[in-house]
């Protein structure tokens, strides 16, 4: 399993509210409202309908970290960042290392 980390909540909380938050807390219509699935999933994420709190949605980042761990054994684990590249996850895979660079695709540049 690959646990897709950042170096801490705060990171990853500011990641989010870069780009994916700002369509989450999107005011739509009552019909569309939920379609995007954002909302439902950071209400299950947090456990609150009220989710759009950064104090909140770090500590449920922390929470889902600490889970992940909890529950998948360390040889089965690989955690992975954004600038890891292949290393880690061909280490896991036992194959080589492409001769490409990594994708660098989602980048928070792209979402303004």
């Amino acid at each position: 399993m690959i646990l897709s980390l950042r170096a801490d909540a705060q990171s990853w909380w500011e990641s989010c509210d870069a780009t994916i938050l700002p369509y989450a807390r999107m005011d739509a219509p009552e019909e569309y409202r939920g379609r995007n699935g954002l909302t439902e999933l950071f209400q299950r994420f947090t456990g609150q309908p009220d989710w759009d709190d950064p104090q909140l949605l770090m500590r449920a980042y922390d929470a889902h970290v600490a889970a992940v761990r909890d529950s998948i054994s360390p040889d089965r684990l690989v955690e992975w960042q954004p600038g890891d590249g292949w290393q880690p996850l061909c280490q896991a895979l036992a194959v080589s290392v492409p001769d490409e660079p990594f994708p660098h695709l989602n980048q928070r540049s792209e979402w303004s």
